[in-house]
């Protein structure tokens, strides 16, 4: 697969090159507007004031004033425009991830209405740079991007067999509190042996023994190894892997899929879990 798009230094090239893309208005191009309005309504009326406030006192204040309006007003403008660029235009290199792979792109993903722990949540939000086609062995997935309760990147993937329900929720995008802003029962965690605890929280629906059938040592260990780590739950016939992130890059993007074609090992068309009959009617509830 193709990651390149999260590191084209030039990404805005390619807006309005991009096929079913239209030109848009960038974030930057945004904040440049927002900024330069602020800057007149609220900036030049201080500005006024205050110089020509303090010309009364002397006359060299109102020259200065005049001189030093236009450099002053290009300074605020750069640094505050640079302060909200995060250099990543997420809907172009989203576009451009689907085209140099042959998959689907849409800008509206609609409402990220599935089942499970996560996406209630998350709010059930809005989504954007709906990414959809096929994985290995014509598996089906849907990517896609969204802000409510933070910055997420969402991947769903289709698979063969309803499971038990399980959720793995990373440490490592924790702040105080587990970053999915709930707290999960007691009674269904499910501690795995090594150091594993140590970055995931295991929660299951199901029996131990189910769990770690499913949850192989090599799934648990790639994982472990990835310094921005996701959060992953099976539902159902669905397995969704959730980030949280402020900026993407092509690490973040081939962890997403790895873990995905990981579980897909494990769990998907050929495997032994696959021909298993799973009671996947129970769920993990959050607690309130």
């Amino acid at each position: 697969m193709d990651y390149s798009a999260y590191s084209e230094p030039n990404i805005q090239s390619y807006n309005g090159r991009i096929k079913d893309l239209p030109k848009m208005a960038t974030p930057r191009f945004a904040s440049n507007i927002l900024f330069v309005t602020l800057w007149f309504a609220v900036g030049t009326p201080i500005y006024v004031i205050l110089f020509v406030g303090l010309s009364f006192a002397h006359w060299i204040f109102l020259l200065l004033g005049v001189l030093l309006y236009i450099p002053l007003a290009l300074v605020f403008w750069k640094f505050m425009v640079r302060s909200t660029d995060t250099g990543n235009d997420y809907t172009l290199r989203m576009a451009l991830f689907a085209e140099r792979n042959g998959f689907r792109y849409q800008i509206d993903g609609g409402r990220y209405d599935a089942e499970g722990s996560i996406s209630s949540v998350l709010g059930r939000p809005m989504t954007s740079n709906l990414v959809q086609g096929t994985v290995e062995h014509g598996v089906p997935f849907r990517l896609c991007t969204t802000y409510g309760k933070g910055f997420y990147v969402l991947l769903t993937v289709q698979l063969p067999n309803a499971y038990p329900h399980i959720l793995l929720d990373s440490n490592s995008n924790n702040f105080v509190v587990s970053n999915l802003l709930a707290h999960f029962p007691d009674s269904k965690e499910i501690t795995l042996e090594g150091d594993f605890a140590n970055y995931f929280r295991v929660f299951s629906a199901g029996s131990s023994v189910e769990t770690l059938q499913i949850l192989s040592p090599e799934l648990m260990g790639r994982m472990v190894d990835y310094p921005k780590r996701a959060d992953l739950e099976i539902v159902g016939d669905t397995l969704h892997i959730v980030l949280n992130y402020k900026k993407l890059t092509g690490q973040d993007m081939r962890m997403l899929f790895d873990a995905a074609a990981q579980i897909l090992k494990d769990v998907g068309m050929g495997s032994n879990n696959a021909r298993v009959p799973f009671d996947s009617s129970a769920r993990i509830r959050p607690l309130t």
